[in-house]
């Protein structure tokens, strides 16, 4: 096992999610980050993209020096409902999914998808929508 694909995967999820046109027709301006906004000084408003939590546990083959990487990506959405935000999830795993990413160390085998949880955060109408993903990376 190694943790030395953790930065490449999220160079790759970055490239690849701020270059699909589809994604971004959905989100104004910059909005992929991996930590989410703390004030009004941030600027950033919803709807945008939060790169989550990751856990990296060695893969089944022993064969392969690498890893399995169970990421999380937040959707953060103040449209009254869930449809903004499963817009948003559906270029999203669409612009994961289609096609493999390409590592700046490394090789990505392969990237499913493990799961969605909807929230609502309170009475203003926000809404959460996080999706989960494995990506089976193995080191060259």
């Amino acid at each position: 096992m190694t943790a030395a694909l953790s930065w490449p995967l999220q160079q790759a999820l970055y490239a690849r999610l701020a270059a699909d046109e589809a994604l971004s027709s959905l989100l104004p301006g910059p909005a992929l980050v991996d930590s989410p906004p703390h004030d009004a000084r941030d600027h950033l408003r919803p709807p945008y993209i939060l790169l989550g939590d990751e856990s990296i546990a060695p893969l089944a083959d022993q064969t392969h020096l690498g890893a399995r990487h169970r990421f999380s990506l937040t959707i953060h959405s103040a449209a009254p409902g869930f449809a903004e935000a499963k817009r948003i999830a559906a270029a999203l795993s669409d612009a994961l999914i289609r096609r493999p990413l390409a590592l700046t160390r490394g090789t990505c085998i392969r990237l499913d998808f493990i799961s969605g949880q909807t929230r609502r955060l309170d009475t203003e109408q926000r809404r959460e929508l996080t999706l989960t993903f494995e990506a089976a990376l193995e080191d060259s």
